[in-house]
């Protein structure tokens, strides 16, 4: 199955997550087991942020949000954790302004990944600082 095309729009300095519904048949698919992971990349390839992933089982909802302007460290892997009904935002500022690549995959335990969504990350800048 090919990765379906979504283009995000991220406006830095602005709070951002994202999050999808994986589903078969219109049935919440199983996803214990698996733990998510996405990047954004620059047009030549150098990765530029790592999102936070999660994984609510009971609604089998991936969830991608940028890190907080203080995180430093790019997680190579997220892994799972239910997800509360309101779960916190976090703020980004450091990601470039400009046009990216990203895309958000799901890793099963035997490490075999499977790309669920890919397309273009327009970031655009903030201008109250």
């Amino acid at each position: 199955m090919a990765a379906q095309w979504y283009n995000l729009l991220i406006e830095q300095g602005a709070k951002f997550s994202h999050g999808v519904k994986i589903q078969s048949n219109g049935q919440p698919l199983d996803l214990n087991g698996y733990t998510a992971r996405a990047q954004v990349r620059s047009q030549l390839g150098i990765l530029t942020a790592t999102f936070v992933c999660s994984i609510d089982l009971p609604t089998s909802q991936v969830i991608w949000m940028l890190p907080t302007a203080a995180t430093t460290l790019l997680l190579p892997t997220c892994k799972k954790w239910e997800v509360p009904k309101q779960f916190e935002q976090k703020r980004f500022e450091v990601l470039p302004v400009g046009s990216h690549l990203w895309d958000l995959e799901l890793v099963d335990a035997q490490n075999e990944a499977i790309r669920l969504l890919q397309g273009g990350a327009m970031v655009t800048p903030e201008a109250t600082l």
